[in-house]
Order: C-alpha cells, then structure tokens, then sequence
C-alpha cells in the first residue's frame, strides 16, 4: 500500500468533490474526479487506484452496474459508498452488489480519512496473504515429518476446499493458527479476505460490534460506521481463536450469523445484511465440558464442529524438533542479522527430552533468545538455552 494513496472520487456533485479534493490533497493524498459514471468507467480502463470513493445515486448510472464495473476490473480494489440514503438499506444493496463500505453523506471528512484507511489496510493484507502462503506451496509453513503431522496435513487437504466449518483443537502454542491458514489457503477461498480474531475478553456488546459491525452513533464512541469483521471476510474466511472464551450473548448471535449467513450491525437503522464467510474456530478447551458447565451452547458448538481437527502437542511429535529448530535458528538469524548457527549436539539431546509445556511457541521463544545470546558464536551451546526451565 502506498503511504499516499490515488482515490477516485466518484461523484456528480463538483462542489462536493472539489472539497473532497482539496481535504485529500491536504493529506498529500492523489484524488482523481469523476462526474459521471461513464467517466469512472473510462478512468477505470486505463488507471489503477488504490481506493474508490463512490455517490450511491449518480445520474447516469446505477450504484450496483457501477460497482460490478469496477470489480470486474479492479477485484482487489476496495470501494467506499458514499451516500445519503438510508443507510441500513443502502449498506444490504452495496455490500449485496460487492462494495467493501460505507459511510453517510453527512460524516466529516475525519470519519470519511479512517474509513479508507482501514479499506487499505484490509486490501493490504489481503495482498500480503496471497503472497506469504500460496496454493502452490502447499502446507510448507506446517514444518515436521512425523507420521502425526502427515496426517494433520492431510486432514487440512481433506478439508480445506469445502464450506464445512472447522474446530481446531490442541493445546496452546501447537500451532492452530497455521491450520487455520492451511485450510484457507488451499480452498476456494484462498484469493480473499482470511482475517484472524481472539474471543478471549471483551464484553458482548464490544465483541458484538468488533464482529458484526456498527453505524455511527450506535453507542458511546460510534463516531462512524464499521463492517465488522464477517463483512470486511465476506466471501473469504474468519479465523476465531479461543472460541471457548467467547460469551454466551455473542455465541447467540454467532450461531444465527452462521445459520442464516447474514448479519445485524449495531444501531437503530440496522437490518440484515448478507455474508459469504467460511468460518475456522479454535480452542484449548474441551468444549463438551463447556456444555455442561453452562458456559457454552450446544447448538453453536454443532455449528462450529462440523469437522474437528486436532492439532498434536509438541511432546507428542518430538522426532519433529530437529526440523522445527533449524527453521527457527535460521529465521531468527535472518531477522536479527546473525550468522548462520546450529545447535551443539548437547544442547539438540536436552531438548529432545525437555517437557515442552508450551508447545512449538515455547520453542520458537528458547530458540530467539538463544540466537541473540549466542552472539557472533556459530554453535548455539547449553548455556546459550537461557529461556528454558531446567528443573522441568
């Protein structure tokens, strides 16, 4: 993403796009006007932009053939509608057509800055996820050969290119969240949003909103509308970690997100508003103990577990540390600007016996550390394993 962006303004009104003009350009921002939509749609064929600011009601065109215009394009270019129409009716017609937000007429131009900032940061991450993991390297990021990790991957290849949900089991620290990445990256999926989120904390109202979106002023601090994290996904997957954290009042209204595939943002106007999402969810807990104690629904537990992967621990997989080591070392060699290392052969046999409470994220930790301490030193030595608990 560009430090200074290049926005399209898509709008009738030369008053209102000449103000909007000069508010960009104050930000160092590059804004290009559009008066009608076959103007758009002839800047489109021969320019890239890295956002669109678009009116709802333009004279010449509908706001739905625009948007589509525009996608068919430029796919990856997120759109903020700009309208002074309701917006709970409008936000269901442009979120329905494939606009990525947005915000009422009458917001300032602060609220209207932060709105295609985050659309920027979305779209950035987006572009940074198909680069990091793609489909043609497979599960490469899932490191070991052991017959327990073999048979991870090719659950998450069984299950990676359907619409199932999926509930990631294991213990803190095994590396859920690179299943969770797996099964995003090797599914239909793979070209849109994957957004990751903890339920861990929060009230339900915060999470409600964080979740489902809100528009300005429906409660203290709205100062202007947000997606939420189903429509910011749409058509893409959301990763929640610590699922068996999360409240009792969002689990209900999860449950009918998931059900009915739509979802109610906070606020007076709000109506449904459909969503395409695949959702992953993952926990340490065993939820059927949950159940029992009262802290978690049954239903919900049905509609997030329609496929249960588990992911193994560290102690169970031991024979894989060797390989997870030497991808660690020389990560954090790279990252810290060492030369290459390895571990002395005293140091590897103490970890292969070592009682990895926290699992591959306890090892990723020892191992940085030890990087740093070891200095110029090519041989990562027992003394270097500072972070380790020897009385384990």
């Amino acid at each position: 993403m560009s430090k200074f962006p290049h926005v399209l303004i898509i709008e009738d009104n030369k008053d209102t796009s000449y103000i909007l003009r000069q508010l960009m350009e104050a930000e160092l921002w590059k804004a290009t006007p559009a008066y009608t939509g076959k103007a758009a749609q002839d800047l489109l064929r021969d320019n890239v932009y890295q956002v669109i600011l678009m009116d709802y009601s333009m004279p010449d065109t509908k706001a739905a053939d625009l948007i589509a215009y525009c996608k068919q394009l430029h796919p990856d270019t997120p759109i903020l509608m700009h309208t002074g129409h309701d917006a709970g009716y409008v936000g269901f017609e442009v979120s329905r057509a494939g606009a990525d937000d947005f915000i009422a007429k009458g917001a300032g131009f602060p609220e209207i800055k932060e709105a295609i900032e985050r659309l920027l940061i979305v779209e950035k991450a987006i572009k940074i996820n198909k680069k990091s993991v793609p489909r043609t390297t497979s599960l490469s990021h899932i490191i070991g050969n052991s017959k327990l990790i073999e048979d991870l991957k090719s659950d998450i290849v069984t299950f990676a290119d359907t619409n199932a949900s999926v509930l990631i089991v294991g213990p803190n620290g095994s590396g859920k969240e690179a299943v969770a990445t797996g099964l995003h990256v090797l599914s239909r999926r793979a070209s849109m949003p994957f957004i990751v989120d903890n339920a861990a904390g929060g009230t339900t109202d915060l999470s409600d909103s964080r979740y489902f979106g809100h528009f300005k002023g429906a409660f203290t601090g709205a100062d202007s509308d947000y997606l939420g994290t189903f429509r910011l996904a749409d058509k893409g997957t959301v990763f929640i970690d610590e699922i068996g954290n999360m409240e009792l009042g969002t689990q209900q209204k999860m449950l009918r997100a998931t059900q009915f595939k739509e979802v109610i943002p906070l606020g007076i106007k709000a109506k449904p508003i459909k969503v395409d999402v695949r959702l992953i969810t993952a926990t340490n807990k065993n939820l059927l103990q949950e159940i029992d104690k009262g802290t978690f629904m049954e239903d919900f537990y049905h509609r997030i577990s329609t496929v249960i992967i588990e992911v193994p621990s560290l102690n169970a997989r031991i024979e894989d540390l060797p390989l997870l080591a030497t991808h660690f070392i020389k990560k954090f060699c790279a990252e810290e600007q060492r030369n290459h290392k390895e571990l002395a052969q005293e140091s590897l046999d103490f970890m292969m016996h070592y009682n990895w409470t926290g699992n591959v994220r306890e090892l990723s930790n020892v191992l940085h550390n030890a990087v740093i301490h070891a200095g110029s030193n090519d041989v990562i030595y027992m003394k270097n394993l500072t972070r380790l608990n020897l009385k384990r």
